[in-house]
């Protein structure tokens, strides 16, 4: 039984390896977006768009495995870096933390319906058959 439940929880921590994402914005910003860049906006490091837009920026839940994959693989960041910025941002009084939706559904709608929004969705989930975003 013990080996049983191992190498599911082997299975399940394996299939979430291989997820990829795609970042959306509002407008069509995501396109020309580099790591640097996408790093400085989910710490909330940059909060304007070059426009002068203000950035409004949306997660999954920070404790999901795609929220935390996300930060891994496209940020190249621990979760807990970015939980580490958000605090002293909040604590110290110069910023707030992201918007957190509850799923990638919520995450699309949010995103195209706030002006200067950027968040992210999962290949898998466009593989789906959602709407499209770009990255």
């Amino acid at each position: 039984m013990y080996k049983l439940a191992l190498l599911l929880l082997c299975l399940c921590v394996s299939s979430n390896l291989n997820a990829q994402f795609f970042v959306i914005t509002h407008d069509s910003n995501a396109e020309t977006l580099s790591e640097s860049d996408l790093r400085l906006i989910f710490s909330k490091q940059r909060t304007f768009w070059q426009d002068g837009q203000p950035i409004r920026v949306f997660i999954l839940p920070p404790l999901s495995s795609l929220h935390q994959d996300f930060c891994r693989q496209e940020l190249k960041l621990m979760p807990y870096f970015l939980q580490k910025k958000w605090d002293q941002r909040v604590f110290s009084g110069t910023g707030d933390r992201p918007e957190v939706v509850n799923n990638e559904q919520d995450m699309w709608q949010k995103v195209k319906a706030t002006p200067g929004a950027i968040g992210y969705l999962s290949s898998e989930y466009q593989a789906q058959g959602n709407r499209n975003g770009s990255h």
